[in-house]
């Protein structure tokens, strides 16, 4: 009987301090977006019981998505993949706070950052992490199209009785925004295709564009509902290469002096490169590379990321390199010869125009491998195709603030 009674007691007292946690605490039950429970009741800890981090990427299965998971992958923290429209919302949501980390356009964050192209509000919250690869762009045709440059879009006509029309990214992605810029230089009148209302005939020279989903604009076209696409994409895209064994596609070329003159208007920094056939299309018998544009792509992160999670995810990354290279290999082409293998440079990575800030995370780590050094240097111009000299381009020879030291850098990762 004095065994009960003792029972009844000791949970009597429990029973009354567990009312009382509840009524000073409000119960177990709350959420507290991954900071401690206690921290949220007015006591102060340093860290979070669990580092949780978001990394805005781009349309599912592509580059970007792709990507993402792999960077994901080799960090020390829990960072979480988000599937986005691409660039423009990427760099919106960064500059936000909603996202910690993100993938986009080189050329789209100058332009946002230093106000370039009518960008009259600039992003003041969002700092360079590393560069990644470059990116090209795609467009592409129907194999028995006329069209050979992107002016031949200003009047172009399929012949079937409707307007011409170009399937691009989705509202908040790079494509978009690039092809918007083309057209405004080249002087194309593009309209949003409206699928429900009266379209102008194409005798204007208008030229329409759908920005649905990357999966429906490829079967758009497949089906020649849609005439033409345009992407600003990985080198080497999965959708395009298994597109090419359904129906016969040719790759519009997209240099020249045109794109020099593009490139000064517009003050984008794209550079020259190739599509290589044997990675985008089946059909690629005799068929040389196609002269493009390429921009990079690059990891941006919120300024208001600690200094340490930002150095170990930069630190993560450039250890893990040739993981990396391999992964992205795997995804889109067997063995080393590919263009993801071939990219993905440190000494390329890591430079970033002068007027855009570092994050410091990323500084103290570049500092410390000793790809940054500030003495003073004025003189030295930097080959992009060597990798040779200063990591500076040609605009920023005026004070100089980055030195190459002659050091390899696997020598400095791995040492």
């Amino acid at each position: 009987m004095f065994y009960i009674l003792l029972i009844i007691i000791l949970i009597s007292v429990l029973y009354t301090k567990y009312k009382q946690i509840i009524t000073t605490y409000g119960g177990v039950s709350e959420t507290f977006n991954s900071f401690s429970y206690i921290n949220d009741k007015g006591l102060v800890i340093e860290k979070k019981l669990y580092n949780k981090y978001s990394l805005g990427t781009g349309e599912s299965e592509t580059p970007y998505h792709i990507i993402g998971g792999a960077l994901s992958s080799v960090s020390n923290n829990d960072i979480g993949v988000e599937v986005t429209a691409g660039s423009i919302i990427n760099i919106n949501k960064v500059d936000s706070g909603e996202f910690d980390f993100a993938i986009c356009q080189e050329d789209l964050l100058y332009d946002n950052v230093l106000g370039l192209n009518k960008k009259k509000i600039k992003k003041k919250n969002i700092r360079f992490v590393t560069g990644l690869y470059d990116e090209l762009y795609f467009l592409i045709v129907k194999q028995n199209e006329g069209i050979s440059s992107f002016q031949g879009l200003k009047n172009g006509f399929s012949g079937i009785g409707r307007n011409y029309i170009i399937g691009t990214g989705n509202s908040g992605s790079g494509s978009l925004a690039n092809l918007k810029l083309l057209c405004e230089t080249f002087t194309i009148n593009l309209l949003r295709y409206n699928k429900t209302g009266i379209n102008d005939e194409n005798k204007n020279g208008n030229l329409y564009y759908i920005d649905e989903d990357i999966n429906v604009n490829f079967n758009l076209f497949i089906k020649g509902e849609i005439d033409a696409l345009f992407y600003v994409n990985g080198p080497k895209m999965t959708y395009i290469y298994n597109m090419s064994q359904l129906v016969a596609i040719k790759f519009v070329p997209l240099d020249g002096d045109a794109f020099n003159l593009f490139n000064q208007i517009t003050g984008n920094n794209t550079k020259e490169r190739y599509i290589k056939m044997d990675e985008n299309s089946a059909d690629n018998v005799d068929k040389k590379d196609i002269g493009t544009q390429a921009i990079r792509s690059i990891l941006i992160c919120n300024n208001k990321l600690p200094d340490e999670v930002v150095y170990d995810f930069v630190k993560s990354i450039y250890k893990n390199i040739d993981y990396l290279k391999n992964y992205m290999g795997r995804q889109y082409k067997d063995g080393t010869d590919n263009s993801y293998y071939n990219a993905l440079i440190p000494l390329e990575m890591f430079y970033i125009n002068k007027h855009i800030k570092i994050h410091p995370g990323s500084y103290k780590f570049y500092n410390e491998i000793g790809y940054i050094n500030i003495d003073g240097n004025k003189d030295c111009k930097y080959d992009i195709d060597k990798s040779t000299c200063n990591l500076v381009p040609g605009l920023d020879k005026k004070n100089v603030y980055w030195k190459y030291k002659s050091i390899l850098a696997t020598e400095i990762l791995n040492g």
